[in-house]
């Protein structure tokens, strides 16, 4: 039932509940004085009247007020505790809290007042009065109780501090720069999705993500200002740095990954990538092969979106050097699920008529295969056959020249495969002579006689047997260590 109320009521719930429920007694206590009504109380009745200052106006309500507030702060150092510092701090500010504390404490100072000048003259109407506000008094006591448990909750408190991220602050943020720490309201919720890294919090370290991520799409992307774009990014990035930091957390590793991909755009694409690197070679030094993995599908995503090519070439580049650390560390699925990235990327370059962004496909997917056949990776070295197949076929239409490279890849990928795994050189040939046949050559199939020279001699005899229309010797010559 609090639930579906809760949906009902607006984000701010929290402030106008307690003041409401004030207004609504204070509206019921003018009425009561206008129209007389004094729940009964004769007049003259001064041990009644006693009672009520006393027992009722004093000390009932100061009996009350001592345990909730004492309650209501350890519940909330608890929390503090748990969550984040932050949370004593803004509770302490809340409405409700000082509500409470304003209501309690004028019943109390009220009904010692009015018993120090009791008499018997005195008019019922004040007593009636002060009855009326100890039921506020009491009937605060729901509002405090939700609000107070609402605060033990991290999804609460982060909403309210994302709320603060509005757009005339990060206005403030586009034309000052980023804020002091004191200042800075975006701090202490990296600080929470911090704290539930540590605790291993998922869920509320995904809900203060998603958040965040919402709040820079309604706020910060619309200002078109870098320093915003730096600003969200550098205290998203400082929570990824710290899922990494922790070894069995790759779960949050790849939640903070796939956040700040989202937040990428054509205008701040370089500085999320830089960003997704960071972290993703970060999580290769710690073994965190399913944060790689997050960190490869999400660079790759951005580099098809964008149209910067000197960004596409970063990211080739980076893929580069990532498959040499992979090849290093023997992660045979990192490594065949960035050849496959290579290869879409490949192809999708030909289609598209980019031959220079297809060739460095081409180049990157002869190293990926050099660098596996060396560390008899079969199945990596495989793939790379069989992508560049696909992607010598792909090419082949739109640049004749860029199917010979990848026969020529081929060539030198085959010759680096140890001469006993006979099932993977059976691959690589196939690929091989099925792409000459495509680019209108025979060349023979190697014999494995003379290992490495053996090959190029074979490769050279093949396309000189066939008049080389392509140029094939000639280009396998000139590559020759």
């Amino acid at each position: 039932m609090r639930t579906k109320l809760r949906r009902l009521l607006p984000s701010e719930w929290d402030i106008w509940l307690p003041l409401g429920v004030v207004v609504v007694f204070i509206a019921a206590a003018v009425v009561m004085v206008a129209v007389g009504f004094s729940f009964g109380i004769p007049e003259g009745d001064v041990e009644r009247i006693h009672i009520l200052y006393t027992e009722i106006g004093v000390q009932t309500t100061a009996g009350i007020f001592a345990i909730i507030i004492s309650l209501s702060l350890m519940a909330i150092q608890f929390a503090a505790q748990e969550y984040s510092h932050r949370i004593m701090e803004y509770y302490l500010r809340s409405t409700v809290f000082w509500t409470t504390i304003v209501v309690y404490l004028t019943v109390i100072t009220s009904g010692i007042v009015l018993q120090a000048q009791a008499s018997s003259n005195d008019d019922v109407r004040a007593a009636a009065l002060l009855l009326v506000a100890t039921m506020l008094a009491l009937a605060l006591l729901i509002p405090h109780f939700l609000v107070t448990a609402a605060y033990l909750k991290p999804e609460f408190v982060v909403g309210k501090l994302i709320r603060r991220l509005d757009q005339g602050y990060v206005r403030g943020v586009a034309r000052r720069g980023v804020p002091t720490p004191d200042a800075d309201r975006l701090l202490p919720i990296v600080e929470l999705i911090e704290r539930a890294i540590d605790r291993g919090d998922l869920t509320t370290m995904r809900g203060a993500l998603e958040q965040v991520q919402a709040a820079y799409a309604r706020v910060g992307a619309p200002e078109h200002n870098m320093t915003v774009d730096h600003y969200f990014l550098d205290g998203l990035l400082r929570a990824g740095r710290k899922a990494i930091s922790q070894a069995d957390e790759q779960q949050a590793a790849v939640l903070a990954i796939h956040t700040i991909s989202a937040m990428g755009s054509q205008q701040n694409a370089g500085m999320v990538v830089d960003a997704l690197e960071e972290l993703g070679f970060g999580a290769l030094r710690r073994d965190a092969a399913v944060a790689v993995g997050e960190m490869i599908s999400a660079t790759a995503e951005i580099a098809e979106q964008t149209k910067d090519m000197d960004l596409r070439a970063r990211v080739m580049t980076s893929y580069a050097e990532l498959g040499q650390r992979l090849v290093r560390a023997d992660q045979r699925r990192l490594l065949r699920q960035l050849t496959g990235i290579v290869v879409l990327a490949g192809i999708e370059a030909a289609e598209r008529k980019e031959i220079k962004r297809a060739q460095g496909s081409i180049g990157l997917l002869e190293e990926l295969g050099h660098d596996s056949a060396e560390a008899h990776m079969s199945q990596v070295v495989m793939d790379v056959g069989k992508g560049l197949q696909q992607l010598g076929t792909a090419i082949a239409d739109v640049d004749p020249a860029g199917a010979q490279a990848v026969v020529l890849a081929l060539l030198r990928v085959e010759r680096t495969i140890p001469r006993h795994e006979r099932d993977l050189l059976g691959v690589i040939e196939f690929a091989r002579a099925d792409l000459e046949r495509l680019v209108g050559t025979a060349a023979a199939p190697s014999t494995g006689v003379g290992g490495a020279d053996g090959d190029v001699a074979d490769a050279q005899g093949a396309a000189t047997a066939n008049d080389d229309p392509l140029g094939l010797a000639d280009l396998w010559a000139g590559s020759k260590d």
